[in-house]
């Protein structure tokens, strides 16, 4: 389990710490983190999109695909295209349906992979939680609020104003738990009081933004990085370090396998040792077995290279239905109907329609750019515009080096 977390700092740069213990503090976090494997990296706030929804009753298989829906519907779905991630967990199940708390978390950059890191996990919920249910920090320049309901962070949102502790901030945090009261899921768990957990905060700060606060406002420790319990989500791992893991497996086992070859050629190179004072006798029935065993050695070598030159033929990339896939993967969302596809001798030969010719034009360049395809020569020919401005076209594709068929 790990026990150490990398932070953000609460004015720029990351912070290494354990529970209230500053271990550490830089501008980089690969280079805070460094190779330890017991670190969890801590997902800014600035970061996360977390919103609650209710789900009616279905087999639990298709949770995933439903609340991915849900985060289309609003508009954070470019959130979690390439390196980002969506992470959700149930808050309470009824017979009318199942709610959850769904986070987006944003495409990381570079600077936020640490291969070796033990886990990931929204910094806000490793944080110490209010007993209140709220609770507002201060994150690398920023004022943040986070809710937070029988252990589980329920909400987020890093303020719009300055990083001031004023009347303009209390009044964005009231109308945040105004806005939150109509919520389904959230209405019955807003907090009863608010703790403000910022360093070095004057007197006269925090006295006017609790003048101008609807809850109750207290001190928390500023101090309090972390619980104590650290937890991680699996689906908040970034690929990259997926991918990492994967490699550093590969390469424990290359290691033993070799190690374990090591050892079996000092044994083999001892029993050479031991039995090379054989006698003649032997190494001449030795060399017989080696004459015997000749011939099958040359079949074996024939095998290999009768396979080697069948192995094109196994290339999943010449499969039609496999083309056929990637081809339809390159269509826009509407407007272009693929009515034939054909393959003979390697070419691929399309012929469909396209609301115009420049959505004909489109999906040609997008086959060109597809690396997937990028064996082929693609051509668009026999290009023909209907009245209602309709395209009909032809596509060939042949192989990069080959000549179309005669």
């Amino acid at each position: 389990m790990p026990s150490l977390a990398a932070i953000p700092s609460p004015d720029h740069g990351w912070l290494l710490v354990s529970g209230s213990k500053e271990l550490g503090h830089s501008e980089d976090l690969v280079s805070l983190a460094s190779s330890r494997s017991d670190v969890v990296v801590g997902i800014p706030s600035h970061l996360v999109s977390l919103f609650a929804v209710e789900l009616p009753p279905t087999d639990e298989s298709l949770h995933e695909s439903m609340i991915f829906a849900q985060v289309e519907k609003r508009g954070l779905a470019h959130s979690a295209e390439g390196s980002g991630m969506i992470d959700y967990r149930v808050v309470q199940r009824t017979a009318a349906g199942d709610s959850f708390l769904v986070s987006v978390v944003s495409p990381l950059g570079e600077e936020f992979i640490v291969p070796s890191a033990g886990g990931y996990q929204l910094y806000a919920a490793l944080r110490s939680q209010p007993s209140g249910g709220a609770s507002l920090w201060r994150e690398q320049g920023r004022l943040v609020l986070g809710l937070y309901h029988e252990g589980d962070l329920i909400h987020l949102q890093v303020l719009n104003g300055s990083s001031d502790l004023d009347a303009g901030a209390a009044q964005e945090v009231s109308l945040i738990l105004m806005s939150l009261a109509g919520d389904p899921v959230l209405g019955s768990r807003l907090p009863s009081r608010l703790q403000v957990s910022i360093k070095n905060l004057p007197d006269d700060d925090h006295d006017g933004f609790a003048a101008g606060m609807s809850i109750p406002v207290d001190v928390g420790n500023p101090e309090g990085f972390t619980s104590a319990k650290l937890s991680i989500r699996d689906r908040l791992l970034p690929a990259e370090v997926t991918r990492a893991r994967k490699n550093s497996k590969i390469k424990s086992r290359t290691l033993a396998g070799l190690a374990v070859a090591f050892i079996v050629y000092v044994v083999a190179v001892s029993w050479l040792w031991v039995h090379s004072k054989k006698t003649a006798a032997t190494i001449a029935s030795l060399e017989e077995q080696v004459e015997i065993l000749a011939p099958d050695v040359e079949q074996v070598q024939l095998a290999s290279q009768r396979w080697k030159k069948l192995e094109p033929a196994f290339e999943k990339s010449w499969f039609p239905l496999v083309q056929l896939n990637r081809i339809t993967s390159a269509l826009p969302g509407s407007g272009v109907v693929i009515r034939e596809f054909r393959t003979e001798n390697r070419v691929i030969r399309l012929e469909g329609q396209a609301k115009d010719v420049q959505l004909a034009n489109r999906l040609i360049e997008d086959l060109q750019n597809m690396s997937e395809l990028s064996q082929y020569t693609w051509d668009l020919s026999n290009t023909k515009v209907e009245k209602n401005n309709t395209a009909n076209f032809r596509i060939e594709a042949t192989p990069k080096n080959e000549g179309p068929d005669e």
